[in-house]
Parts: C-alpha cells; sequence; structure tokens
C-alpha cells in the first residue's frame, strides 16, 4: 500500500492505493492530459527500496523481545 498526499489550495487528501492502481491511473491520464506524460512516473523497485521491509521490523523486535511481546511469558 502506497500513499499520496495531495494539497489544492486549502484542500488536503491522503490517498492510499497499491502500487499498480496509481500506475493504472498515470498511464490512463497520459492519454487524457499531454502534459502528464512529461512526469516520470517512478518504477516499484525505486520506491520500495526506499521504505524498510515489514519483515525486517518483525526480526528486529523479535530480536529486541524474544518472548514476543506476550504478557506473562518467560523466556527459558
Amino acid at each position: 500500500m502506497r500513499k499520496v498526499y495531495i494539497r489544492i489550495l486549502d484542500n488536503e487528501w491522503n490517498v492510499y492505493r497499491r502500487y499498480t492502481e496509481f500506475r493504472e491511473l498515470h498511464t490512463h491520464l497520459r492519454t487524457q492530459f499531454a502534459q502528464v506524460d512529461t512526469f516520470n512516473f517512478p518504477p516499484k523497485k525505486a520506491i520500495w527500496n526506499k521504505t524498510a521491509r515489514p519483515g525486517k521490523f518483525r526480526r528486529h523486535a523479535a530480536r529486541r523481545d524474544p518472548a514476543g511481546g506476550r504478557a506473562g511469558s518467560t523466556a527459558g
């Protein structure tokens, strides 16, 4: 899931969609508006590399708390 922040004058929106949905919208808008064709849509890999992968957070949390953060758990 990706987030795009949009601001037009005093109006603001956060739009959450999958990368492919943003890509499809960009492709559609290119056919409707010539000026959109001047914007380069970033490849999925470029966006993914700028954010940490969810599994990395889980592994890091597991190293800090081997019990998994469950109340009443004991290690050993």
